[in-house]
């Protein structure tokens, strides 16, 4: 900015400064907002298929809201122990709040040491078998009182 002779800035010497530096600035930062702010909004995180099963798999086998052992006295979860009590049709809708997404369905297996012991399905089957349908067997631990028994969870996603 130039000074005049009493070295103070003039009045003219601020409005320049504000029309060609703060003005375009100012400018160019909400354009640039406003082009870039809307597409961070529209741009989604794409989900495979292969996550989503694996995300409610976890759920299913990890949440005491779904079929993990949960201990009486301690209150402590068990990642990967199953309680066969808690293996229902309605614990399963709750706990993956299928309520909201009608379109998946699920159907799980219990199988102790090789033997069928208990199924569930989603209310919201449409088929059980299909082109889309996906089978995943994952080993856990089957808890009763105090006794714990190999076994296996089959997972079918359609």
């Amino acid at each position: 900015m130039i000074k005049n002779k009493k070295g103070a800035i003039s009045e003219t010497d601020k409005i320049l400064f504000w029309l060609i530096f703060v003005l375009p600035a100012s400018i160019l930062i909400f354009v640039l907002i406003g082009i870039a702010m809307p597409r961070l909004i529209e741009a989604q995180t794409t989900i495979t298929p292969s996550l989503e099963q694996s995300i409610y798999m976890s759920t299913v086998i990890g949440s005491p809201l779904c079929f993990a052992y949960e201990e009486p006295i301690t209150n402590r979860v068990y990642n990967g122990h199953i309680d066969p009590e808690k293996i229902t049709t309605q614990n399963l809708q709750d706990c993956l709040q299928l309520e909201q997404k009608t379109e998946l369905g699920f159907f799980v297996a219990l199988y102790e040491e090789g033997r069928f012991i208990k199924e569930v399905e989603t209310k919201n089957v449409l088929q059980r078998v299909g082109p889309r349908s996906i089978e995943i067997n994952r080993p856990i631990i089957i808890r009763n009182e105090d006794q714990t028994i190999n076994g296996l969870l089959r997972f079918t996603f359609y």
